[in-house]
């Protein structure tokens, strides 16, 4: 009878007997029934855990990576294939957490392996907020103008996937606001929850309204004032600025004409009536 190594693989092995000595077998008709050896496969479980991983909504889950175990190897056996890792997030996967599972290691026939992820594979991979940064633009205006359109400039890692931003830019400053400096705030505008933003705010500064040329008739100037966009005439509420800038305006044509030659008469809210010195 042959023996059978320890290292014999998984499978069924047939006894093959013969030459059977001792004493007084001559006496007998000796009679060989072979028999078999059954070495089943050795159970093995191969544990896959996958590292932590963060991306930013829009990027592509890249540099995948983790470890295994496996218990219940024999000997000097080794698993083969190549460890790889695999998510179903992509580019466009909103913020939250997704799997990560390992695959591509097997073992030989004299296994039973069994193949299983981690528990902590189950959220593995996390998208979070993509980094987004608002910055308002200054802007100027003239006084008694309407504000102009309040812009914006998109930084940070920027808006992806064909993504908009929503709502709009404010200001407390009118039409009929004094001039200086206002706050441009954040207002409405907003970004998806994929978003984090940051915003910097703007500056609208309201200037003077540039002096009349020489020989502008007053009449003119005060028309520009009635027809801002509040509606108001020159004693119906504009504020103190704006009346005591229409009186100025009122006081340099008089001298123009004055100049000229001509002789003008005017009252607080009236445009000046000039006629020629005779």
């Amino acid at each position: 009878m042959l023996g059978v190594a320890s290292a014999t693989d998984a499978g069924t092995y047939f006894d093959d007997l013969f030459g059977a000595t001792g004493t007084g077998l001559d006496n007998y008709a000796v009679t060989y029934v072979n028999g078999s050896l059954a070495i089943t496969p050795a159970a093995l479980t191969v544990v896959y855990t996958a590292d932590s991983l963060q991306v930013a909504y829009g990027e592509t889950p890249s540099n995948l990576r983790g470890t295994y175990s496996a218990t219940g190897l024999l000997g000097d056996d080794r698993l083969s294939g190549t460890l790889t890792w695999i998510t179903q997030a992509d580019p466009t996967s909103g913020v939250g957490t997704y799997a990560v599972a390992g695959s591509g290691l097997r073992a030989s026939a004299n296994y039973i392996a069994h193949y299983v992820q981690s528990v902590g594979n189950a959220d593995a991979l996390r998208i979070v907020p993509r980094p987004l940064k608002i910055t308002a633009d200054d802007v100027a205006r003239d006084f008694g103008e309407r504000n102009p359109a309040l812009t914006y400039a998109v930084g940070g890692m920027g808006l992806v996937n064909g993504d908009k931003l929503t709502g709009g830019l404010t200001t407390r400053a009118n039409a009929a606001s004094d001039m200086g400096d206002y706050g441009i705030g954040r207002g409405t505008l907003a970004a998806s929850s994929n978003y984090e933003v940051t915003y910097v705010a703007g500056t609208l500064k309201v200037t003077a309204r540039p002096e009349p040329a020489p020989g502008t008739s007053a009449g003119a100037q005060q028309a520009a004032l009635s027809a801002g966009p509040t509606g108001f005439g020159p004693r119906d509420g504009r504020s103190d600025i704006a009346q005591t800038r229409l009186h100025e305006g009122f006081d340099k044509e008089v001298d123009h004409q004055i100049d000229l030659g001509r002789s003008c008469t005017h009252d607080a809210i009236k445009e000046p009536t000039c006629s020629v010195t005779k």
